[in-house]
């Protein structure tokens, strides 16, 4: 169960928006972990924890690829992807991709590692959860 606990808490790191729970599932089936725990696992995911998440995972990719911070790049991003659906551009979603794509190397890049610290002690604290807790 504490296995299924870490990969969950992995796979909410990596930038798969909306599939965080399927990647979970395959993950703790192939591992031979408990997929309920999994699926748990990936809720340490949520509107409260996703901008640390993003955001600590995006700052390790860009120090790992050797980027600058691309602050003033997703600011810019973001507004022209608005203006682009708004006047309902046929080309926003290519455009929205072609300035996103950076960003979310780098997220995936840098959730490598900070979600496998996280995981790692996500793994330990269930571990003990669970041994205290057992019954006898």
């Amino acid at each position: 169960m504490a296995l299924g606990v870490a990969i969950g808490v992995f796979a909410a790191f990596v930038p798969v928006f909306g599939f965080q729970l399927g990647l979970a599932a395959v993950g703790a089936w192939l591992l031979g972990a408990n997929v309920v725990a999994a699926l748990l696992g990936t809720f340490v995911g949520n509107p409260v924890t996703w901008p640390l998440m993003w955001l600590s995972s995006y700052k390790l990719g860009a120090v790992l690829l050797g980027r600058e911070d691309l602050g003033p790049e997703i600011t810019s991003a973001i507004d022209r992807i608005g203006a682009s659906l708004v006047a309902m551009s046929p080309d926003a979603l290519s455009e929205g991709g072609r300035l996103l794509l950076p960003i979310l190397g780098a997220m995936t890049v840098g959730a490598i590692p900070v979600g496998l610290i996280v995981a790692a002690a996500a793994y330990m604290l269930a571990r003990r959860i669970l041994q205290t807790h057992a019954p006898d």
